[in-house]
């Protein structure tokens, strides 16, 4: 899987940018219940916490992280 917005992306380190294709190729070849709770407070901190101020992906990119990380438990 590669992002077609972030090509040069190689899922080493946790993205920056609010992509969901990004974030799952990280949290794919990084897959650990950590890893995954790390994003979770990550996109936590990054939008306050508050779940109305952010727009669709990220919205996507939390309902994919809480999703994983039931799958992992």
């Amino acid at each position: 899987m590669k992002c077609k917005k972030h090509k040069r992306y190689k899922a080493k380190l946790r993205p920056r940018c609010s992509c969901l294709d990004c974030w799952m190729m990280y949290i794919e070849s990084n897959l650990s219940l950590e890893t995954v709770e790390n994003g979770i407070e990550h996109q936590k901190g990054f939008h306050g916490g508050d779940s109305f101020c952010q727009d669709t992906e990220d919205m996507l990119i939390s309902n994919y992280l809480c999703n994983k990380k039931r799958e992992l438990q």
